[in-house]
């Protein structure tokens, strides 16, 4: 059963709804339990990242603030009603906070607050919204029933719809991905892939073949990617989708998610417990753990926090029967996978799931630049530099990627401050104890700001053994930076 017929079938998604209504009491009492995830430290002496997991249902989301943590129920508007029986199909967070869930007739709810509060948003739409995609908090994607293209250009307030690339057949659009704000694709009915370089103002068809139906997309980096979809087929990529390679799963039955790790590594979810996983870049597939044990087991979503932490959800019977909730976990990319039992209220199908990694940056350290031998050194180091004052003004960071030298047109590139310090310079020769202060040019990149220093800095260790140069940042009329 597909999932384009399984929204035609009136009769089964009718019961569905009541089965939903009835459980919705039981809700109210978890709802007024659910709280904010504690938020990520600001820093780290030590590599920390901080996972968050989601996944859609009817009229509510399952939550969890770390792998290792129980898994909560939250109603999005209200646990009953008519809004409550509408079906989120598909999520997307862009961070530990922001995101956002579509589905049954244009219902789309967004998040600020991690999944305990949602907010309706108007998509001018009844059409069923399958798939979705954003690629920062204002820009994203929806497709859905009749081959429906929304973009939005401000968090999902407003929605501009396209029409032009419906099927003839009358097929929906299910699956969206996009790597950067010009480059995605989308996937659909009679066997669709599209491409589009510029935001989705154009689309170019690379793939169609009635009877075939793709549900899933998923790039790794702009050029690797992979498809799936009914009977079993997946589709591989190694020029940005330009073109694809059908790759051999030895299953027959339909594949509705995918995850692309990394350029070898990929995993793609489906019906009768398909749980597959390749690491020669979809070459070879193999089903794990083995399909006969799972066969009860039906996949509609799969995501990854890290190439090893990931989740699976669905439920167990096959669609569009109702059968309860199923959440698998995987701790060793993919290889093994263990029944997620933290759970409430997993009598509900899971519909999709949405994983954010957070890295939290390291701690910052304070040092102070080796003094140079002969005309020029190429150390690479980092220094950071801390407001005295630390709970008036941020944490600035600078990070030279080449250190200082002592030749004409010297020049050291650092990330981008993001608090706009001044950054002033300053050279000491150790042995005459003589110092002469300069000035910095900073000119912002895209990605970096570039530190020239000036003539009378430069002139000051010319030549020396023993010269240190100083930069000192700080917030614009405030000289109270330490000094690296």
């Amino acid at each position: 059963m597909t999932r384009g017929v399984a929204s035609q079938d009136a009769g089964p998604w009718r019961w569905y709804a009541f089965a939903v209504l009835k459980v919705c009491w039981s809700d109210l009492f978890l709802q007024a339990a659910s709280s904010v995830c504690p938020a990520p430290p600001e820093c780290s002496e030590e590599p920390l990242n901080f996972i968050r997991a989601w996944s859609p249902k009817t009229g509510r989301v399952q939550r969890a603030c770390d792998p290792d943590a129980t898994w909560t129920t939250d109603c999005t508007f209200e646990c009953v009603g008519e809004v409550a029986e509408r079906a989120y199909l598909c999520a997307h967070f862009n961070d530990t906070y922001t995101g956002w869930m579509a589905g049954e007739m244009g219902i789309l709810a967004k998040t600020t607050d991690g999944g305990v509060t949602w907010a309706r948003k108007d998509t001018q739409t009844v059409g069923t919204l399958w798939g979705m995609h954003f690629v920062d908090k204002d820009i994203g994607w929806l497709v859905g029933s009749s081959s429906r293209i929304g973009t939005t250009s401000d968090g999902g307030e407003t929605w501009m719809w396209q029409l032009d690339y419906a099927d003839p057949s009358g097929n929906d659009f299910y699956g969206v991905y996009f790597h950067s704000g010009s480059l995605g694709w989308i996937v659909g009915g009679s066997g669709r892939t599209l491409r589009t370089e510029d935001g989705g103002a154009s689309w170019n068809l690379a793939t169609y073949q009635i009877g075939i139906v793709y549900y899933g997309v998923h790039f790794t980096d702009a050029e690797v990617g992979l498809v799936v979809g009914s009977g079993g087929r997946i589709l591989w990529s190694n020029d940005g989708g330009r073109t694809w390679s059908l790759r051999p799963t030895g299953i027959d039955t339909d594949l509705h998610a995918a995850h692309c790790a990394n350029r070898s590594l990929a995993f793609a979810v489906g019906y009768s417990g398909a749980l597959l996983r390749t690491q020669d870049a979809g070459a070879t597939w193999h089903t794990t753990p083995d399909g006969s044990a799972q066969s009860s087991m039906f996949f509609l979503g799969v995501s990854f926090a890290t190439e090893s932490i990931g989740w699976a959800a669905g439920q167990i019977g096959e669609p569009p029967a109702v059968g309860p909730g199923l959440l698998l976990r995987t701790q060793d990319g993919g290889q093994t996978w263990t029944e997620d039992t933290r759970t409430s209220l997993l009598n509900q199908r899971l519909n999709a799931v949405a994983v954010v990694n957070y890295e939290v940056p390291s701690c910052p350290t304070t040092s102070t630049l080796e003094p140079f031998t002969g005309i020029v050194t190429t150390t690479t180091k980092t220094t950071t530099t801390k407001n005295k004052n630390a709970n008036a003004v941020a944490e600035t960071e600078l990070e030279l990627l080449t250190q200082i030298t002592s030749s004409a047109g010297t020049e050291t590139r650092a990330t981008k401050n993001e608090t706009a310090a001044v950054v002033t310079a300053e050279a000491i020769t150790l042995s005459q104890a003589v110092q002469q202060g300069g000035s910095c040019t900073v000119v912002a990149g895209e990605s970096a700001v570039q530190v020239v220093l000036s003539a009378e800095v430069l002139a000051a260790v010319a030549g020396s053994d023993d010269a240190v140069v100083v930069i000192t940042t700080y917030e614009a009329g405030t000289a109270d930076w330490g000094s690296d």
